[in-house]
């Protein structure tokens, strides 16, 4: 039973509410971005610090003398030159609905025990965080947390840091069902 339904859905489930549905990795079902579904705005940096706050120091680079000197994808990526330091945004959100943030990190030399954690706050509150594990090796590698916005919040910040020198591209945050 495929097509699709008066009101727009698939009934083979591969589009709900005119968009298109998907499979992550581990099995959780998504909504698929389209370029525009990506909440996080410059997720790649190419426009420099735009939508973004810095903490500490850094900025956006095209090119560099560290191990890391091509980007994930496009031409930039943010990094951080302190520890502590790091980026975050604020972005608008369904009250109740569910998220997946994703990033690619990379800590830059073969010897690092270098991590990143992702925090997503509303208000005082923080609702998840997750550390990237301690990788010695040069390659980009991907994070991801899934939360749910809370019942009560339009908005929530998404703040990545690192505890040294954090090399950052390709942020998004999408709705997940």
């Amino acid at each position: 039973m495929s097509g699709i339904g008066i009101t727009g859905k698939q009934v083979d489930g591969a589009y709900m509410g005119g968009r298109r549905v998907g499979l992550s990795h581990s099995g959780t079902r998504l909504l698929l971005p389209g370029a525009s579904d990506n909440l996080i705005v410059n997720p790649g940096f190419e426009a420099g610090l735009t939508g973004w706050r810095q903490i500490g120091t850094g900025g956006a680079i095209t090119s560099s003398t560290s191990l890391i000197n091509a980007p994930h994808s496009g031409t930039a990526w943010y990094q951080s030159t302190e520890n502590e330091g790091g980026v975050s945004q604020t972005v608008t959100v369904c009250p109740g609905s569910r998220y997946r943030l994703a990033f690619w990190h990379a800590v830059g030399q073969a010897n690092s025990f270098r991590t990143a954690t992702a925090k997503i706050t509303a208000g005082d509150s923080t609702i998840a965080t997750c550390e990237t594990p301690n990788r010695p090796d040069t390659t980009w590698h991907e994070a991801t947390i899934d939360f749910t916005a809370p019942p009560d919040r339009t908005s929530v910040t998404i703040t990545i840091t690192e505890n040294s020198w954090l090399r950052l591209d390709d942020v998004s945050l999408v709705e997940i069902i």
